[in-house]
């Protein structure tokens, strides 16, 4: 949209295993080259986890921000073994 801000500001919490891991404050910048109805998209922010062995359920909540959504992208850097 063409009133959209420079910035986007949100915190998302991080909960491993039902266990808040940590709160983290982002900031994205709108990507005007992806239009898709009147839905902003923004620049990735990354947040690496550390796991130890074994399954695990990852939860990423938002919290609050300039947006009611979020999308995010879970990516496994290494094979798992089972």
């Amino acid at each position: 949209p063409a009133d959209a801000p420079d910035t986007l500001r949100f915190v998302v919490a991080v909960a491993i295993d039902d266990q808040l891991a940590d709160w983290y404050a982002l900031t994205s910048v709108p990507d005007t080259t992806v239009h898709f109805g009147e839905l902003l998209f923004g620049d990735r922010d990354r947040v690496r986890l550390t796991l130890g062995p074994g399954r695990h359920v990852i939860r990423i909540t938002l919290i609050a921000g300039h947006g009611d959504r979020m999308l995010v992208r879970v990516r496994q850097s290494l094979l798992r073994e089972e």
